[in-house]
């Protein structure tokens, strides 16, 4: 028997799966890459056009307005990785064309602007925590 073998499965803990064809709930499905490639077109997104003006001015309204924005590719450059965070919460989105990302920014934007903009600074400095405390 191998590593593991006999123990069950915490509730809620799916499976792994194996890359070749194999059966969900007894039904055959293709091999895992099928579900992971599906939308990959084989095309680098054209970073030019996304990251344009328009971009631009809904990346300025939203830092303005206290948010944290990251933007990166993914690992073979067919889609913009874009990550909005503001006050502790978070939303990741995957876009391959302008307009989709001009239409992601412009919700993010509206959406953080929404909950109130940049929260207050605090007004005491003592209840601002900047590193570690001294002993």
């Amino acid at each position: 028997m191998g590593a593991g073998a006999g123990k069950a499965r915490r509730a809620g803990t799916p499976r792994r799966l194996h890359a070749g064809p194999h059966t969900v709930d007894g039904e055959k499905v293709g091999p895992v890459d099928d579900f992971f490639n599906a939308r990959k077109t084989g095309e680098a997104v054209n970073l030019p056009d996304c990251l344009d003006a328009t971009f631009t001015e809904f990346l300025i309204q939203l830092v303005d307005a206290g948010a944290l924005v990251s933007v990166g590719t993914t690992r073979d450059g067919g889609a913009l990785s874009l990550t909005v965070t503001y006050d502790g919460e978070w939303r990741r989105e995957y876009l391959t064309s302008s307009d989709e990302i001009h239409e992601y920014m412009k919700f993010a934007a509206v959406s953080v602007e929404a909950r109130g903009g940049r929260p207050p600074a605090p007004t005491d400095p003592r209840s601002r925590n900047r590193g570690r405390r001294r002993s």
